[in-house]
């Protein structure tokens, strides 16, 4: 039997001890797990504990229960959390209602009272598992609805219906079956069912008709398993199939692939098919114009016969696109300089050089082509302030190392080098500046620590950074938490003064920058493990 989790939070310890002594728990579903004498401790012991009930008095010290509520609702929503209260303090009650606070117990309560609001407690908390469940009733329901989905989603997209951001959220949501790959394209699949077929020697198939288009697709998906990563869907022509190709696929691969569904329809199930296969694009937005063009090469089977795969650039006069570095390209180069790792500089780079050869064109355009992605690096360099004889070389000139690239492959290990190189100074670059801020802000918080109003704000403001990043940055260099290495600070220039000065412990405590110095105290001790006065008198 599984026990929901609660955690006694109040500053007397005979009250914690009676409460867990004298009830039933795990005879109510309950089991306690922890206790904690105030807000300070209990917030620890959530984090560790994970508790689904927390049963807090409301006045105890440093942090009460009211607090103690509202760190729980920014951290731990689904934790609940009950309230223990005296009759003469009413406008708590209204505090720890607007809380959200599950239930709001009136003190002194006996056993049996208790008993009866944990029993209501328990029900609560059953009803909202079972909310819960029901929400995974609903994801059930939407997985078995996800074929409809995603056929309709690629009816849209194959249509062109679909604006740039939809297609992209549809891919990760119906198609990830296509995700790692660099250009998509579309196969068109045009089914002749044989009409009016008798005689002894009919395939049984051909009497089902509505059976074919399946076994044409069994077909198409066995060739397909083996290379590609592709989806399918029906249409009104027959079957479309949007077939994804690595950087090392060819579209004459491919057309060969599909020419084997063709020959292996005629003579297995004796249907005649004809695939039509549009031109692949980088572009997701431009998979509509694949499947167009697939279809308009199907309409030559009248001219050139059918049982055959034809493809539209083998048709039709296609304009291959200008050799062109452009904006979209350019942000990819940026991007992965600043936060690639050397795997994906490598395939950035060699799909840079792809792209040259794949547009068969002229030296001199390749050079030109070469010159606009040097410039955005060189561009690069110097808004980063990076040293451009470091990256390049000592005294070179980028427009003489261009025109000393004699071949694609010197090309692409030249500027693998060159964007490598970039890639590590920028890293060492950040590691520097954290280093430098992390200094800067220990310093800083020695000077002030005696503030007692020195938050992580002031920090941060006097840096001129965000929280977020501070936070990251500064454990990361310091292993600590601001707030531990802030109490650390503190703690030790008290210990400096204990044994240096004859000082009362609340003076000490201000000079430290604590306001209480019952905290102070407190705070000492959980440190320490003797409390100030003992400590100087040790």
């Amino acid at each position: 039997m599984a026990y929901y989790k609660i955690l006694l939070v109040d500053d007397e310890e005979e009250i914690r001890l009676g409460i867990k002594q004298k009830i039933a728990w795990e005879q109510l579903g309950f089991q306690v797990v922890g206790d904690a004498e105030n807000g300070e401790d209990a917030m620890e012991k959530i984090a560790l504990l994970e508790p689904d009930l927390v049963m807090t008095d409301i006045k105890m010290p440093y942090m009460d229960g009211l607090e103690l509520a509202k760190h729980i609702r920014q951290s731990y929503a689904d934790t609940e959390i009950v309230m223990f209260s005296g009759f003469d303090e009413f406008e708590y009650a209204k505090q720890a209602i607007s809380l959200n606070v599950m239930e709001y117990i009136l003190k002194p309560v006996n056993v049996e009272e208790l008993t009866e609001i944990l029993r209501k407690l328990k029900l609560k908390l059953d009803r909202k598992v079972a909310d819960k469940r029901d929400i995974e009733a609903l994801r059930l329901n939407y997985l078995h609805m996800l074929p409809v989905l995603k056929e309709h989603f690629l009816t849209d997209l194959i249509h062109g219906k679909l604006d740039k951001d939809t297609i992209a959220e549809g891919f990760l949501q119906y198609a990830s079956e296509l995700q790692g790959v660099s250009k998509w394209v579309v196969a068109s699949v045009y089914i002749e069912i044989p009409r009016d077929a008798t005689g002894p020697d009919i395939l049984s198939l051909h009497q089902e008709k509505e059976l074919v288009p399946i076994s044409v697709l069994q077909v198409l998906e066995e060739n397909l398993n083996r290379k590609y990563h592709y989806t399918t869907l029906r249409t009104s022509l027959g079957i479309c199939t949007i077939c994804g190709l690595s950087e090392e696929d060819t579209l004459s691969e491919l057309v060969d692939t599909m020419n084997l569904v063709c020959k292996e329809c005629k003579k297995i199930l004796e249907v005649s098919v004809t695939i039509g296969i549009g031109e692949p694009y980088p572009e997701l937005e431009k998979i509509s114009d694949s499947y167009l063009e697939s279809r308009d090469a199907i309409g030559y089977r009248a001219s050139i016969g059918s049982d055959i795969a034809i493809c539209i650039r083998d048709m039709e006069n296609v304009q291959r696109e200008y050799l062109q570095f452009d904006e979209r390209a350019e942000g990819t180069l940026i991007s992965t300089l600043k936060f690639g790792d050397q795997s994906s500089i490598e395939q950035m780079v060699e799909k840079l050089v792809a792209g040259m050869e794949d547009s068969r064109a002229h030296m001199r355009e390749q050079q030109v082509y070469m010159i606009s992605i040097v410039n955005s690096i060189m561009q690069f360099v110097q808004k980063y302030e990076l040293e451009s004889d470091t990256i390049l070389g000592k005294n070179k000139d980028y427009l003489e190392v261009i025109t000393g690239l004699t071949n694609l492959d010197s090309t692409q290990k030249w500027l693998t080098q060159v964007c490598i190189t970039i890639n590590r100074c920028m890293n060492q670059e950040r590691t520097n500046t954290a280093k430098t801020i992390i200094e800067d802000a220990k310093t800083y918080i020695l000077e002030h620590f005696a503030n007692q109003e020195l938050s992580v704000e002031m920090v941060c403001e006097h840096l001129h950074i965000s929280q977020a990043y501070f936070s990251t940055i500064f454990k990361k260099e310091t292993g600590v938490s601001y707030v531990n290495y802030l109490t650390d600070i503190r703690l030790n220039k008290a210990v400096e003064l204990l044994n240096k000065t004859e000082d009362k412990t609340y003076i000490i405590a201000d000079k430290v920058g604590y306001t209480e110095p019952n905290y102070f105290s407190y705070v000492f001790k959980k440190k320490f493990g003797i409390s100030p006065s003992k400590y100087r008198g040790k």
